[in-house]
Parts: structure tokens; C-alpha cells; sequence
């Protein structure tokens, strides 16, 4: 009585050596979308560091620019002023001294306006109607439990 098959072994089912390569063709499914995301986070990871210099440029490039800005238009004002000035001396009469010096009180007037602007903004910036809300709300409160 001959066998091919050796008698000790038992008989494979017909599954069994389908569900291992499935096991395995999951694994290195799983292996390489692993490699795929560590590739994108690589990527990711340089495409910020590329911005964050980006960044660091533009902010630099702004700051310079900003500068530049305040002294062009403090020049500009500087001009206007000299301007005003020109023009109240030739048409008030006034000397070149008189002139300047009240170019010089606009110029005064005109930085109040805008501090007492400032003044009025900051205010703002306080939260006073959540305040006022929060100290009525708790005064309520106070109030209650009593």
C-alpha cells in the first residue's frame, strides 16, 4: 500500500495555505502603507521647514520694508510741513520763524487729535462690557446663595 502522502501529517484543509498568503500579502500591504506614510511625513515634515524659512524671510524683508516706510513718510511730513510753513509766511506775513513755529503747533494739534484717539481706542481693548457682564454675574450669584 503506497501513499504519496506521508500518514503522520494530518490533511491540509483547502483554506489553509490561502489564508497564509493572504497573512502575508496583508503584512506587506500594512509594511508598505507604512513606508508610504513615513515618506509623507517626511515630505511634510521639510515642506515645513521650507516655509518656516519662507517665514522667517518675509517677516525680515517686512520689518525693513516698515522701517523704510516710517522714513518715507516722515520725510513727507517733514516736506508738508515746510510747505505750510512757505506758504504761511508768504501769504500771512508772518517771518520764516513765526511760520514754523505754528506749522509746528498743527503739527502738535494734529498728534493730540491722534492721541486722544488712541485714548479712546485702547479703551476698547479691556474687554469692558464682558467685564462689567462677569462682575454682574457674580454679584448674582453672590447674591443668591445668600
Amino acid at each position: 500500500m503506497s501513499t504519496t502522502r506521508d500518514e503522520k501529517t494530518p490533511p491540509d484543509p483547502a483554506g489553509a495555505q490561502a489564508g497564509g498568503a493572504a497573512d502575508s500579502g496583508l503584512f506587506a500591504e500594512a509594511g508598505e502603507l507604512a513606508s508610504v506614510l513615513a515618506a509623507a511625513l517626511q515630505d511634510l515634515a521639510r515642506l515645513l521647514r521650507l516655509e518656516a524659512r519662507l517665514l522667517v524671510r518675509a517677516a525680515l524683508m517686512m520689518a525693513v520694508l516698515a522701517v523704510f516706510l516710517a522714513l518715507v513718510l516722515a520725510a513727507s511730513w517733514l516736506a508738508l510741513s515746510a510747505a505750510i510753513a512757505i506758504a504761511l509766511q508768504q501769504h500771512t506775513g508772518l517771518s520764516m520763524a513765526g511760520a514754523a513755529l505754528l506749522s509746528a503747533v498743527l503739527n502738535l494739534l494734529a498728534a493730540g487729535a491722534a492721541a486722544l484717539a488712541l485714548k479712546r481706542l485702547a479703551r476698547r481693548l479691556t474687554f469692558p462690557e464682558t467685564r462689567y457682564a462677569l462682575q454682574a454675574f457674580w454679584l448674582d450669584a453672590e447674591q443668591q446663595k445668600k
